[in-house]
């Protein structure tokens, strides 16, 4: 039998073999696990020779990020892999550690791959001198390495961009104190080079208006950046400058930058465009006419005279065709003139907003305008200037007229004189001689008859025969006509007031209508009767201080004329007159109106009208002397006036003006 005490010994010994066996396993699991741990790493790990240089292990990362294999590793010195501008440091950083004796080396430098390229690794090796080995393990840093050289790279632009850029650049602390800034801010605060004004110059300070700093800050504060903000500066020698303001503000960091751009030159270029602007305006209102500016006939554009003169709004009037300004008969020309750069002042017919039209002169030029070249135009109303030409030039015909007949008046009362005589001879002898040849109740004519073996009834038979009554009675009418045509050329020299009296003109019309209604002649072509008359007389009429006769003579004449004008004139309309009788207060004449809607006038017709001796009518039917009689009896017998308005195809209007009484009918 074993003894207590043997058993107490074999039981320990057990008992130690068991802890051994245990140590053992978990020896070799740990074995297991740093294996697992050198295989799996993806940092390369090694265990090198420090004697010989060569690597003793190396784990497959060393393959996957140089591209050797394991066996190519271990057959060369590892300094072999290194590269050469990478060696020298390499050693001497091992060589100081070692003698030192740290336990702990980190170093860098560049492995060769087996593709030629290299790669930066960062080495931590624990050395064992006593073993003659290190344990090593590096870590591919490539990335950051080369993530680091761009970096640098881009540092070194950013600083040449921002030292050498054309924009002025600055970084300032949140309390307005410069940080950084380039050369081209120094410029514009005055000073020569960058370290000077980055001594002195204050951006806080600088402000001319310390409310707009504040009014800044707040913006910025709220927003953290701002964008074109216009402030004005102090320089360096006292002057200011008009700066943009555009910055960030980074209140993390501390800091605040931006841009700034020198707009002095552009702020003084404004003051004087908008001076220039006021001047213009000042001017372009100030016109009698209407100024436009128009690009292609849309108005950019116009003044406050073009507003009046047409009728539309400023408003309205921008944006505007400017054709539409223009009436339609006249926009093809107006249009050609726009497109050749005409320049000259020229006439067109114009077109207000209610429809008017009225006569406008037009003067443009082409002008450079905001980048482009446009047009500006001046627009004149010349309705006065035109009434005014119409009525000189009425005044300077009435003046002609009145000097033409005037001059005809003597000349016809000379040869009234010196033809009447003998004329009445004639008329008497022909009376005297159809007496004597037609008349059988006379005895000296039945004596004579029978002397010479004949009979007066044998005589009238022959003479009837022949047509020698006719003849006689158209001689005898003929100086009848030449007597009437006397006493109307006798009608140019009297001027006599004699026969005056006052006279209510509604009634002279009326007169002169009855009397006009009674004339009936085939020859003429009309029935008096047949014309529609249309009356417009004004109530409370006055009266008229006039020779009654001589009035009514006038308007019988016109009558007449304008009767004999629409029984010829071929259109589908009645024949009319309209009759007006207004009482112009202004002037104290009375104006009598008459207008027919006969074929009308032209413009020579109307020139001659007032003529002596003109007429339109066949020989026998007009004398040419009725209009000429007419125009000195109110002209200059009653000192009144009489004037003619008519076109083609759109009738004739007489206007005869008489002074007036004051006394009302």
């Amino acid at each position: 039998m074993v003894d207590e005490a043997t058993y107490k010994e074999l039981k320990k010994r057990i008992k130690q073999l068991e802890e051994k066996d245990s140590t053992h396993r978990k020896c070799e699991q740990e074995l297991i696990e740093s294996r697992q741990i050198f295989s799996m790493s993806i940092d390369m790990i090694c265990i090198a020779d420090i004697n010989s240089s060569t690597f003793l292990k190396v784990n497959p990362a060393f393959t996957e990020i140089l591209g050797w294999s394991e066996k190519e590793l271990l057959q060369k010195p590892f300094l072999e892999f290194v590269h050469p501008d990478d060696i020298e440091s390499t050693q001497s950083v091992v060589e100081e550690k070692l003698r030192l004796g740290a336990q702990s080396i980190n170093f860098e430098n560049r492995y060769r791959c087996k593709d030629g390229s290299y790669r930066w690794l960062s080495w931590v090796s624990h050395p064992n001198p006593d073993q003659g080995k290190t344990y090593a393990i590096a870590h591919d840093i490539t990335d950051q390495k080369q993530m680091v050289q761009k970096l640098s790279e881009s540092e070194k632009k950013y600083k040449s961009l921002f030292r050498n850029a054309q924009v002025a650049l600055f970084r300032t602390n949140l309390d307005g104190q410069l940080i950084e800034t380039n050369k081209r801010y120094a410029e514009i605060a005055g000073y020569d080079n960058v370290d000077d004004c980055m001594a002195e110059y204050c951006p806080k300070n600088a402000w001319s208006r310390p409310e707009a700093r504040n009014e800044f800050l707040e913006k910025i504060q709220k927003a953290e950046s701002v964008s074109d903000y216009e402030a004005e500066i102090m320089r360096k020698d006292g002057s200011t400058a008009w700066i943009l303001f555009s910055a960030r503000v980074f209140p993390n960091e501390g800091y605040l930058e931006g841009s700034i751009v020198n707009i002095t030159d552009r702020k003084k270029a404004e003051s004087s465009l908008r001076e220039s602007e006021a001047r213009f305006r000042a001017l372009h209102n100030a016109s009698f006419g209407g100024i436009t500016i128009h690009d292609k006939g849309t108005i950019l554009e116009c003044n406050q005279g073009l507003s009046e003169i047409t009728g539309y709004s400023v408003d309205e009037l921008i944006g505007m065709n400017g054709l539409r300004l223009i009436a339609e008969q006249s926009r093809p020309m107006v249009m050609d003139k726009i497109l050749s750069g005409y320049e000259e002042p020229y006439e067109a017919i114009g077109l207000l907003k209610n429809g008017e039209e009225y006569p406008i002169r037009l003067e443009g030029r082409n002008i450079p305008y905001k980048g482009k070249s446009v047009r500006t135009v001046e627009f004149r109303d010349v309705t006065e200037q035109k009434k005014a030409e119409q009525d000189r030039e009425k005044l300077q015909n009435q003046l002609t007229q009145a000097q033409k007949m005037e001059s005809v008046g003597r000349l016809a009362a000379g040869m009234a004189h010196e033809i009447n005589n003998p004329l009445a001879g004639v008329i008497q002898n022909i009376n005297v001689l159809s007496n004597r040849l037609s008349r059988k109740d006379i005895p000296a004519n039945l004596k004579a008859a029978e002397k010479v073996g004949t009979s007066m009834d044998t005589i009238v038979k022959f003479l009837e025969d022949r047509r020698v009554p006719q003849i006689l009675k158209a001689i005898a009418d003929s100086g009848l006509r030449m007597a009437a045509i006397v006493d109307n050329l006798l009608n140019f020299s009297r001027k006599s007031h004699s026969a005056f009296s006052t006279h209510n003109p509604v009634e002279l019309v009326e007169k002169t209508l009855e009397l006009a209604s009674t004339d009936f002649d085939l020859k003429k072509h009309y029935d008096f009767k047949a014309i529609s008359i249309e009356r417009e007389y004004e109530d409370n009429l006055p009266v008229i201080s006039c020779e009654g006769n001589s009035v009514q003579q006038v308007i019988l004449n016109i009558l007449n004329n304008g009767a004999y004008a629409m029984g010829g004139y071929q259109n589908s309309l009645i024949s009319k007159f309209t009759i007006r009788i207004k009482n112009e207060i202004d002037n104290d004449m009375l104006r009598i109106e008459i207008e027919d809607n006969g074929p009308g006038m032209d413009k020579n017709t109307l020139k001659k009208v007032f003529e002596p001796f003109f007429t339109t009518k066949p020989v026998g039917i007009g004398t040419g002397l009725g209009l000429s009689v007419s125009y000195f009896i109110i002209t200059e017998t009653h000192k009144g006036t009489i004037g003619i308005e008519s076109e083609l195809e759109k009738g004739t209007k007489f206007i005869v003006r008489l002074p007036v009484e004051r006394k009302k009918i």
